[in-house]
């Protein structure tokens, strides 16, 4: 008898397959689309991720009826995403039902979505075999064959279970019934998506672009003392701030007129705490902060890393490893010192293992599979995978000491520290040496020598500053502020002197009180900027578009209330049923009634307008839609309606000549910029310059929008100057 391994992606199945072939032989049985791999003991086959997704709304209503908002269907069914994803069910399906099949081992990603991947393929086949959990924190061979020597009933996940379809249900009820809503009211038809998630991320960055935008930035006054002394300037910074000039003058006479020696110099040894490990939330932040990396483009590198088998399971939200861990932990820090010579510590500290502040999945960190030279890494994967490798290294490193020095000036009734460190031991700096910025530049300055009671003469001096505008969102900050919406300060820091106790924080995320869970977070604030167009990112800053402004006055129009107190009552809710304390039918309940509530209100509100994207290189000559740059043309945005419009970058000019009474043709390629593009959509043409056939000169070439070319709709002839007089 064989058991049957559900795996949730083909990458999977493969790393299932190497790790199994340790043991016995493996033949990959069907053709190169349609295939499964076989042992003596195991059939291995994969799905697609999401091979069956709930139906669109107009599969629960019945053939002749007309939809009438909210659809709350009866019973939730699931289809396949599209023809492939129906023919590899069809043969998980007939691989279930072999008779030589005694069991099925589920191996969905350990986490929510996982769960009720493969759960769904079982519930639309009617599997009545036993069901057995593969739960992989990492995708190691050592940790593959350690866990299917010890597989778990998958009835232990049924609360996990529970939560994922609650999660499921409750956003396509959410999400298809306050679209369509909304989109009805407005008198649009598309392009504007409500999700329960998409609505509080959406108002946190509006609600900073107010502050921003209302923000009356005011004058002030602060004073400064400089002296000098083995040719290290020496700055002091008076804590006051004045409204007036007058006063701050005041004050400058006040503190000119004293004699200021050297009060005190205390000088103790100190340990400089390292940052914590990375949860992918704080791992994003770090990649965008140091490479300029955005979420869309970070999280599928993360995934190949894991998938590679090189790190360990990315989506954590917890910057701690569990106590159970420390013998795999210190594992990867001996292959390490042994084979890049480094001197890591065995730490055992609750700082690095908490098991009260990890649940599913602990901190990400570097597996015991080290990457090669062969092993084909992109520049990309191998930035990240340092990053993550350095973090690790800093974390376990030996102590970082310094001298930290205060000295205080005093004149007897006023006085100024400063503060700087000198270096003993590197530690952790050694692998993530300190940023020089305006928050620790005073701390880690070079101080020169100084005497108790020494004299010293200040040179003071009024600056003239002005009050700042709150910072935009950054994929840091956004990411920190919807882990925690309600912690004092939802800045992520990545500095030395990290939070002595982040408690709380991990009490209120095992609660549900954050606003959407870090393994969706990355894709809904990606859907926000390029799907809606309701945010904008500029240089890593999150921006409200006109589009986004417009989408939350609708919801206020609308009364449609999942902001971000509203949104952590329903993200609870589902966090109750992983719990066990609610049922999944409770979270539907629910989520029906809401619906019910506000679109019985059949509130009127005017047609939305239409919105330039961002992106937008102009307006469409036929349709009007925008304009988009594409990755081989520029494309009108509503080619999904019918519209044809295009213009091919990369084209080319003809040309013919007669030469020795022969005509002679030839055609010359040329490329077509953004730029050309814009100028062929504002007035009508543009030219480009390309090189003569003998490499001496350059043609001139004109392009022009010709609505009768229906192949690229521009006409390309060359420009002839005319010669000069003379």
């Amino acid at each position: 008898m064989k058991k049957l391994i559900i795996c949730e992606k083909p990458s999977l199945a493969k790393n299932v397959r190497d790790a199994i072939a340790h043991r016995e032989n493996v033949q990959r049985v069907g053709n190169k689309d349609l295939y499964y791999y076989e042992s003596s003991s195991y059939v291995i086959t994969f799905c697609f991720g999401h091979l069956l997704t709930l139906g669109e709304p107009e599969k629960y209503i019945a053939e002749g009826e007309t939809a009438v908002l909210p659809i709350i269907p009866a019973n939730f069914r699931l289809f396949p995403n599209d023809k492939d994803c129906a023919r590899q069910y069809a043969l998980i399906k007939k691989l279930m039902d072999m008779p030589e099949i005694d069991g099925i081992i589920h191996c969905g990603d350990a986490d929510r979505e996982g769960e009720i991947i493969v759960r769904n393929v079982l519930r639309v086949a009617r599997n009545t075999k036993p069901v057995y959990r593969l739960w992989l924190p990492e995708q190691t061979e050592s940790t593959i064959l350690k866990a299917l020597s010890s597989l778990e009933n998958d009835s232990k996940y049924d609360d996990l279970a529970n939560a994922g379809y609650a999660r499921t249900f409750v956003d396509w009820l959410f999400g298809y019934n306050l679209s369509r809503y909304l989109m009805q009211k407005a008198n649009v038809r598309k392009g504007w998506g409500v999700g329960r998630v998409i609505i509080p991320i959406v108002d946190t960055v509006y609600q900073r672009e107010l502050e921003i935008r209302n923000f009356v930035s005011t004058p002030y006054f602060q004073l400064h003392g400089e002296t000098e002394k083995d040719d290290i300037k020496v700055t002091v910074t008076d804590k006051e701030k004045y409204d007036t000039q007058d006063q701050a003058q005041l004050r400058l006479t006040e503190l000119s007129s004293g004699v200021y020696r050297v009060g005190s110099i205390d000088t103790k040894k100190a340990v400089v705490t390292p940052p914590k490990m990375f949860s992918l939330d704080t791992l994003q932040g770090k990649l965008s902060k140091d490479l300029g990396m955005t979420l869309d483009k970070s999280m599928p590198i993360i995934q190949s890393l894991y998938d590679k088998k090189f790190i360990t399971y990315p989506r954590a939200d917890t910057e701690y490893f569990a106590e159970e861990e420390k013998a795999d932990v210190f594992a990867v820090a001996d292959k390490m010192n042994a084979v890049y010579s480094l001197d890591l510590e065995h730490k055992d500290s609750k700082k690095i293992f908490d098991s009260s502040k990890v649940e599913s999945h602990s901190a990400i960190r570097p597996t015991l599979n080290f990457p090669t030279s062969e092993s084909g890494l992109s520049e990309d994967e191998q930035k990240v995978y340092n990053t993550i490798v350095r973090r690790f290294c800093a974390v376990f490193a030996p102590p970082c000491t310094v001298n930290r020095t205060v000295i205080v000036f005093t004149d007897g009734t006023h006085e100024f520290k400063i503060k700087g460190d000198t270096p003993i031991t590197p530690g952790f700096r050694r692998y993530e040496p300190p940023k020089k910025t305006d928050d620790n530049e005073e701390d880690n300055k070079t101080l020169p020598s100084f005497s108790p009671g020494e004299l010293v003469s200040f040179s003071w001096v009024i600056d003239n500053k002005m009050t700042k505008a709150p910072p935009r969102y950054t994929i840091d900050s956004l990411n920190a502020y919807l882990k925690a919406p309600f912690a004092k300060s939802s800045s992520a820091q990545d500095n030395d002197d990290s939070p002595a106790d982040d408690s709380e924080l991990y009490e209120a995320v095992k609660k549900g009180m954050e606003i959407g869970t870090v393994a969706t977070r990355t894709g809904l604030i990606t859907k926000c900027v390029k799907t809606y167009k309701y945010l904008d990112i500029k240089q890593g800053k999150y921006y409200c578009t006109e589009k986004g402004e417009a989408f939350i006055g609708y919801l206020h129009q609308l009364n449609i209330d999942l902001f971000t107190e509203r949104n952590i009552e329903f993200n609870m809710m589902i966090k109750s049923v992983e719990l066990g304390k609610e049922t999944m039918q409770h979270s539907i309940d629910k989520t029906a009634d809401e619906l019910r509530r506000i679109i019985a209100q059949d509130v009127t509100v005017s047609s939305a307008q239409k919105f330039t994207d961002s992106n937008s290189l102009g307006k469409c000559p036929f349709c009007g839609s925008d304009v988009l740059d594409g990755s081989k043309n520029f494309y009108c945005s509503a080619y999904k309606s019918g519209c044809k419009f295009v213009i091919f970058k990369n084209t080319y000019c003809h040309f013919s000549f007669v030469k020795d009474g022969k005509e002679i043709n030839y055609t010359k390629p040329m490329s077509l910029t953004k730029s050309n593009c814009k100028a062929l959509l504002s007035s009508g043409s543009t030219t480009v310059s390309i090189e003569e056939k003998n490499g001496k000169g350059k043609y001139k070439i004109g392009v022009t929008f010709n609505p009768d070319n229906k192949h690229e709709f521009v006409s390309i002839e060359r420009i002839r100057e005319k010669k000069k007089e003379g």
